[in-house]
C-alpha cells in the first residue's frame, strides 16, 4: 500500500520556528510530526511513501533517507516552488492502485483500515476525511419560527461542522485530471472532480485530529501526544485491510 505525503509547505504561521525547521520536521514529543504519521501508517500496513517536498528539501531527505529505518520504502518528488495542496500530485507518476494522500503536518488517531474499508464500500474516485469539529461562536444565537417568535436563545454556542482533514484515498483515475505540474489546491481539484460527474465520498472522523498550522494548534498537538503517545503511533493490527481491492 502506498501513501503520498504532501510535505512542501513553508509553515509561515509557525515562524520563527519554520525559518529554521521544515514544517514536517517540527518536533512533537521529541519526534518530527511527519515521523509520527509515517510510523502510524506503517502500523496499518503502508510500506511505500512518496514525500512531495519543496521547502528545505535537503533537511527532509537527510532525516528520512530511504525510510528503511522506519520499515518503509521512501522516495521523493521534489519541485522547486510551492504548488499548493494538490499541484504536487501532478509530478507524481500515476499509481497502479488506489493510494492514501495526506498532509504532512497533522497529528491524528484515525483508523486507516476503517477508512479504506469505507472507501472500497462506497467506490468513489476520491474519499475525503471529514473531521467532526465544534466551531465556537462569539455571539449569542437566536432561533425563530416562521412568525418570528423566539424559539431558543443560545449564548456563544459551539456549532458542529465537518472540516477537511487533509487525508484522502485516491483512485488512479484522479491523475487523469492533471496536466503539467502547476499550482492547484485540493478544494479546487475536488470541485473539478465533482463537476465532471465523478463521485467524491466523505469519511467522518470524530477522534483526535490536529493540524499544527499555527502556534496554538502546535502546542495542542504536543499536549495530546504527550498525554498518550501510543494512541498516535500504533495501529489496529488490521494491516491486510489496507490492500486495494
Amino acid at each position: 500500500m502506498k501513501a503520498i505525503v504532501l510535505a512542501g509547505g513553508r509553515g509561515k504561521r509557525l515562524r520563527p520556528h519554520t525559518d529554521e525547521i521544515a514544517k514536517p520536521l517540527m518536533p512533537i514529543g521529541g519526534m518530527p510530526v511527519l515521523e509520527i504519521l509515517l510510523r502510524r501508517l506503517g502500523e496499518f500496513g503502508v510500506n511505500q511513501a512518496i514525500l512531495c517536498i519543496s521547502y528545505k528539501p535537503e533537511d527532509i531527505c537527510d532525516y528520512f533517507q530511504d525510510g528503511r529505518w522506519l520499515g518503509l520504502d521512501i522516495s521523493y518528488s521534489r519541485t522547486d516552488q510551492s504548488l499548493g495542496t494538490a499541484g504536487p500530485l501532478a509530478a507524481v507518476p500515476r499509481p497502479a492502485d488506489c493510494c492514501l494522500v495526506l498532509n504532512a503536518d497533522i497529528l491524528t488517531d484515525i483508523d486507516f483500515a476503517d477508512l479504506m474499508d469505507e472507501h472500497h464500500r462506497a467506490g468513489p474516485i476520491v474519499t475525503v476525511v471529514a473531521h467532526e469539529f465544534l466551531l465556537p461562536l462569539d455571539y449569542g444565537v437566536v432561533t425563530c419560527d416562521d412568525l418570528n417568535s423566539v424559539v431558543t436563545l443560545d449564548e456563544k454556542p459551539a456549532l458542529p461542522i465537518l472540516v477537511n482533514a487533509g487525508i484522502y484515498v485516491a483512485e488512479p483515475e484522479l491523475w487523469d485530471k492533471f496536466g503539467e505540474p502547476a499550482f492547484l489546491d485540493m478544494p479546487t481539484l475536488l470541485k473539478q472532480v465533482l463537476a465532471s460527474g465523478s463521485p467524491v465520498n466523505a469519511y467522518r472522523h470524530s477522534g483526535v485530529w490536529v493540524d499544527i498550522g499555527n502556534h496554538t494548534q502546535y502546542q495542542y498537538a504536543c499536549e495530546q501526544f504527550l498525554a498518550d503517545p501510543q494512541r498516535f503511533l500504533k495501529g489496529s493490527g488490521q494491516q491486510s485491510a489496507l490492500k486495494c481491492r
